[in-house]
């Protein structure tokens, strides 16, 4: 039997970093949503690659935040959850903002986490002069000490092979935790309503996209076709009609540039169904269902 190896990798990083972009250039998939909002990502996902004798997971987490509500605590738990998940941790940096107050606070948090192997990944850098990068790396290192350093651009490609070809050298002997042709650890429903969400966080305005959340409520799917029910909780009427717009229109936007992607996404034709509720307490209902789950 072939020898196999395994390595989890955690993704850690202030919010919108490129973390969940970095995912899925390594998969070669959208397993995870991409906006250029800020705490897109809400909770732990898991992409698996898988080429020749080696397997990495990759966990990304939600970004690292300064919080006032209940499920944003719940998202940066999550987040540092997510360190002591994996065998190291790329903790990601936008250049762009260097060391701002918000990466600052997640240093003095990563001085817990001295023995967690860690590489700095230094992201967008073709958005930074290149004179600018050494000065970076060298504060940095200043506060943690890294196994590596790498500067990419995962939205490019740029820089993200040298990572990977890293991350499959240092994986150890262990049998694969997946199936050689698993891409994920999420549900294909799951999947569809954060797809739905990314396009709720695109067209709405302010912090309603923040105050809303997306469950799937029916999934009926056969060898072409995909019926898919979602519900879309918000807190109170008036966010409810915001959500579905005059004459429907804002909910038939989202409803199309949802379906389609999902079309495109599972190679089926989609039938999308969205409902509006007005759930004052879904915030809590949704962090007391991922705490037990």
């Amino acid at each position: 039997m072939q020898d196999t190896k395994v390595c989890t990798v955690t993704l850690l990083g202030p919010t919108n970093a490129g973390k969940s972009t970095m995912l899925n250039w390594f998969v070669g998939e959208r397993i995870s949503v991409v906006t250029p909002k800020v705490q897109t990502t809400r909770q732990k996902i898991r992409a698996i690659y898988t080429k020749g004798d080696t397997q990495l997971i990759f966990i990304d987490a939600p970004g690292i935040f300064k919080t006032k509500k209940i499920i944003e605590k719940f998202m940066v738990n999550q987040a540092w959850d997510a360190l002591l998940d994996g065998d190291i941790v790329l903790l990601v940096v936008d250049v762009k903002k260097g060391l701002d107050s918000n990466l600052r606070s997640t240093f003095q948090r990563l001085s817990s986490f001295a023995d967690s192997r860690m590489i700095l990944v230094l992201n967008k850098v073709d958005l930074v002069h290149k004179p600018k990068l050494l000065p970076i790396i060298a504060e940095l290192s200043k506060l943690h000490s890294f196994e590596k350093v790498f500067m990419v651009s995962a939205t490019k490609g740029d820089g993200m092979n040298g990572l990977l070809l890293y991350l499959e050298s240092i994986a150890t002997p262990s049998p694969w935790l997946y199936e050689p042709d698993s891409m994920t650890d999420v549900s294909s429903s799951f999947f569809a309503t954060e797809v739905t969400r990314k396009h709720l966080l695109m067209a709405l305005e302010r912090e309603l996209p923040y105050a809303l959340n997306v469950e799937g409520e029916k999934w009926e799917e056969s060898d072409s076709n995909v019926i898919i029910h979602q519900v879309i909780y918000v807190k109170s009427e008036r966010h409810r009609k915001i959500v579905i717009g005059a004459n429907g229109n804002m909910l038939k936007i989202v409803g199309v540039k949802a379906r389609r992607e999902l079309s495109y996404l599972l190679d089926k034709n989609v039938s999308l169904y969205l409902f509006v509720k007005v759930f004052p307490k879904w915030e809590v209902d949704f962090v007391n269902k991922n705490l037990l789950s």
